[in-house]
């Protein structure tokens, strides 16, 4: 098994069960847990057995099949279910359902990413393309709107095209469509590829510069995921934040012999799963955090020690 498919068997063993959220609380040892694919009817039994976290989430398709447009039965079905979890005592997780985009999303200038070879992904491309990005936002005030975020006392980070916080798979770096290659339609805080002539598995850049073009990679994630933050903090929501980097991703020395190998297929590179890049500055809000969660009330979450933005070894 490769170790991209075990870093996702992982996540998929986490996912299986009752998970513990693994937040760690001011002052407390208390550990929440919740399901991630809670369903409403069970909701009141598994608060009663302790499990006092509902996974509650969206798909950006369902909800806005057309550009601007409600889907106002889904919106029926989907308060019905958030309803549920709340009477039955429930703090409710909001997955925000952006690796579900619809149809349209994909006629968006830059709305795929191209890999090295020149294939494009399936999933859409939050990373680079302003395009997506200002789509997702206008999506994600209409969510606020007809569900206020004050419901939710979590929500899950992704890469938005990834149920996880990761590029597409195959074995490839997806960083090569024309907004990242030439600075047009880029997303807002994004920098071109610092190489655009050069890539991965082939030689001409130095171990410095290969070191680099890998931070600049991963912190694509980086990027988007703070995206995601400001946007949810701009629409009201002062909950806490859930980014979701399976398994433990590229160790030190294996990033380091992926380098002199010019960036060679490793299983989680390609990826973007180097979470001695992201974690930190992930971690960072757009404003205070919380002194205390959402209703139901409960012990605070505490402040990361470290917000300052990560490098690369």
């Amino acid at each position: 098994m490769s170790r991209r498919n075990r870093l996702l068997a992982a996540a998929g063993l986490v996912a299986a069960g009752a998970m513990a959220l693994g937040l760690a609380l001011a002052g407390s040892q208390s550990v929440i847990f919740g399901t991630l694919d809670t369903q409403p009817g069970t909701a009141a039994a598994e608060n009663r057995a302790g499990v006092t976290m509902a996974m509650f989430e969206l798909n950006w398709a369902s909800f806005e099949p057309s550009r601007g447009v409600v889907s106002s039965s889904y919106l029926a079905t989907m308060k019905s279910e958030l309803a549920a979890y709340q009477a039955a005592g429930q703090r409710v997780t909001l997955g925000l359902g952006l690796q579900n985009p619809p149809s349209w999303v994909f006629s968006l200038p830059n709305s795929t990413y191209t890999d090295q070879d020149g294939a494009t992904s399936t999933e859409a491309d939050f990373v680079f393309s302003q395009a997506v990005r200002s789509a997702a936002a206008s999506y994600l005030s209409l969510v606020a709107a007809d569900l206020p975020l004050s419901n939710f006392w979590a929500i899950r980070l992704t890469s938005g095209g990834d149920a996880e916080m990761l590029y597409p798979g195959g074995g490839t770096y997806w960083a090569f469509d024309h907004a990242a290659l030439t600075g047009s339609g880029l997303a807002t805080g994004m920098t071109r590829n610092p190489y655009p002539n050069w890539k991965p598995g082939q030689p001409g850049l130095t171990q410095a510069q290969i070191s680099r073009w890998v931070n600049w990679y991963v912190g694509g994630l980086d990027n988007v995921t703070n995206w995601q933050m400001q946007t949810l903090s701009k629409l009201g929501f002062t909950g806490y934040y859930e980014t979701v980097t399976p398994g433990s991703g590229t160790r030190p020395d294996y990033l380091t012999q992926t380098e002199r190998q010019n960036l060679l297929n490793d299983g989680t590179t390609g990826v973007g799963a180097v979470w001695i890049c992201t974690t930190p500055s992930c971690r960072t809000r757009p404003t205070s955090w919380p002194t205390s969660p959402p209703s139901p009330t409960g012990p605070a979450a505490t402040t990361p020690a470290s917000l300052e933005t990560p490098r690369c070894p």
